[in-house]
């Protein structure tokens, strides 16, 4: 558990200065320049839109998991973690795709792929791990982890969509 614990942070902390690095874009088209539309983004709008992430990617996991958990606050932890990780790599990869190809509009998915591939794999091994600590009460399937992922992660996506969208408009 210890090494699995310092590989997140080793993995962790690039990748939050990458959100300060990295011109702010969330998994859908808007990209923010420097400006004082874009410090208030960076600062107010991507943590709200964080917030909401972890609060439905929370639920989404919980509502698969709900009677094989014995303590929620680990899987509360899990999932901010996890999400700490991957939301900044989603930031990279829309942002590269928006200067290699100037629009995401064939691009929604792709954006997804390798966060929810990560996100599936950290999650198989941490399940794994709350059954060996007793927080379920039976083994997570590898089923129900994919299956748990790509909704939650579904979902936040058409969050995010629906947010961008609003975005677009209002800033036009």
């Amino acid at each position: 558990m210890m090494k699995f614990k310092n590989l997140l942070y080793i993995l962790l902390i690039p990748s939050m200065l990458s959100l300060i690095i990295v011109p702010s874009v969330h998994s859908n088209p808007i990209v923010v320049g420097p400006s004082l539309k874009g410090f208030f983004y960076i600062c107010v709008i991507l943590p709200i839109i964080f917030t909401i992430t972890i609060f439905i990617e929370f639920g989404i996991i919980y509502f698969f998991l709900r009677k094989n958990i014995t303590r929620n606050s680990k899987l509360t932890k899990a999932v901010l973690s996890v999400n700490l990780l991957t939301f900044p790599i989603t930031q990279m990869i829309a942002f590269s795709f928006m200067m290699l190809f100037s629009d995401l509009n064939n691009f929604y998915f792709i954006t997804e792929l390798i966060p929810i591939t990560l996100e599936f794999l950290i999650y198989l091994k941490i399940f794994k791990n709350f059954y060996y600590f007793k927080y379920f009460r039976s083994p997570v399937s590898t089923k129900t982890t994919f299956f748990s992922i790509i909704t939650a992660n579904l979902m936040t996506f058409a969050f995010g969509i629906t947010i961008s969208l609003s975005q677009i408009n209002t800033f036009i």
